[in-house]
């Protein structure tokens, strides 16, 4: 039932942002810790180093529903690359790159 998701808090992967992103939510991320490296800034959401930042890019995407909508189509084709299908393949190829 939400339209953003804003996680203003410093932590070093957690899944509830892949939650969101799987979801197609926008999301509005702290710059320090592992889920900054999950988005685009400008694409998929939003990285935020000070919170006059957050509410800047808050108000952003508040007013305008055709941005938050495609930021969160972005985001929702983005978390596929984190699937365990996706990610399985990535390991089973740097298996046989490191073997060969």
């Amino acid at each position: 039932m939400s339209d953003i998701f804003c996680f203003p808090s410093i932590d070093w992967m957690p899944l509830v942002v892949l939650e969101a992103m799987a979801c197609g939510l926008p999301l509005l991320l702290h710059a320090v810790g592992g889920q900054a490296e999950l988005i685009r800034s400008g694409k998929e959401g939003f990285v935020f180093r000070k919170y006059d930042e957050l509410r800047k890019h808050m108000q952003y995407l508040l007013e305008d529903e055709n941005i938050r909508k495609e930021m969160g189509k972005r985001a929702r084709i983005r978390s596929l690359d984190f699937s365990w299908k996706s990610i399985a393949k990535r390991y089973e190829k740097l298996y046989e790159e490191i073997i060969s």
